[in-house]
């Protein structure tokens, strides 16, 4: 039996390792979906898709990320209500409204004192209490803030009843 020459067997080495990397490996320049976004992978020559990626339900939850919650979570820790004695902020839950960029986020703390807005004039009692906050924005500002449904926080004030 006649032995193959060297040059040979690394050409056959060679196309082996080039028929599996692109023929058996796939496309390495395209875009892959991954985490419900469009990650570039190698060099792809076409553009990033605009559509396609992830489930309906997954594409919502991405729009609802970018009503981003930190601006809401911001606006809190610097409301009267909040500042002088809240802690335990905790982010409940988001969800997009039906206006553009319009998102709806809900929050609970608790302060040491009863009562809402600036109470550091007032007599109150000192008695640790649980609220739930509700923070609508629109194009990353805040334009509601409702606290147990009955003290607006953006205002300063009680709702009418």
């Amino acid at each position: 039996m006649k032995k193959l020459p060297t040059f040979a067997v690394a050409a056959i080495f060679v196309g082996t390792v080039l028929f599996l990397r692109f023929v058996v490996g796939g496309n390495e320049d395209t875009w892959i979906c991954q985490n419900n976004q469009w990650i570039k992978h190698g060099n792809p020559s076409s553009p990033i898709p605009t559509s396609g990626c992830g489930t309906v339900a997954e594409k919502r939850d991405m729009v609802i990320m970018r009503g981003n919650p930190k601006i809401a979570e911001n606006f809190i820790k610097d409301s009267p209500t909040y500042k002088d004695d809240g802690s335990d902020l905790v982010f409940v839950s988001s969800q997009k409204t039906s206006c553009d960029d319009c998102f709806t986020f809900v929050f609970t703390f608790r302060s040491r004192e009863a009562g809402f807005g600036d109470r550091s004039d007032k007599i109150v009692a000192q008695v640790i209490t649980p609220h739930e906050i509700v923070v609508e924005m629109q194009n990353g500002q805040v334009t509601k803030a409702i606290i147990d449904s009955k003290y607006d926080e953006l205002n300063q004030k009680f709702l009418s009843q």
